[in-house]
C-alpha cells in the first residue's frame, strides 16, 4: 500500500496511465468480496486527476500487447523508455 502513496501525495504525484485487459476485471481472484473491494479501489483511484485507467475489451481482438505486458516511462528530461515483459525475457529499450 505504501507504493500507492506516490499517486496521492500532495507534492508532484506520479501520473499513471494504465490499460487493462478486460479479463483482469472479470477473472475472480480471492472471492466475490475481494473482487468488489478491488474494483471499488480502481474506481476510487481513477477519480484522481493524475490517474487514467482504460479497459481493452475482448472485442478488440488481436493487439500489440498480446505477447506480454509493457510499461513506458517518461522522465523530466523528456526521455522515454519502454520495459517489455515477455514470457521468457524482459528488457528496457529507449524509444525513438
Amino acid at each position: 500500500m505504501t507504493r500507492q502513496g506516490v499517486l496521492t501525495r500532495s507534492e508532484q504525484p506520479m501520473h499513471l496511465w494504465a490499460i487493462m485487459n478486460e479479463g483482469v476485471l472479470r477473472r475472480q481472484v480471492g472471492g466475490e468480496r475481494v473482487m468488489k473491494e478491488q474494483l471499488n479501489h480502481l474506481v476510487d483511484i481513477s477519480a484522481q486527476p493524475n490517474v487514467t485507467l482504460q479497459v481493452l475489451p475482448y472485442a478488440a481482438g488481436a493487439h500489440a500487447a498480446m505477447l506480454g505486458s509493457f510499461a513506458t516511462l517518461s522522465f523530466s528530461s523528456g526521455e522515454w523508455n519502454a520495459f517489455l515483459a515477455i514470457i521468457k525475457s524482459g528488457g528496457l529499450d529507449a524509444l525513438a
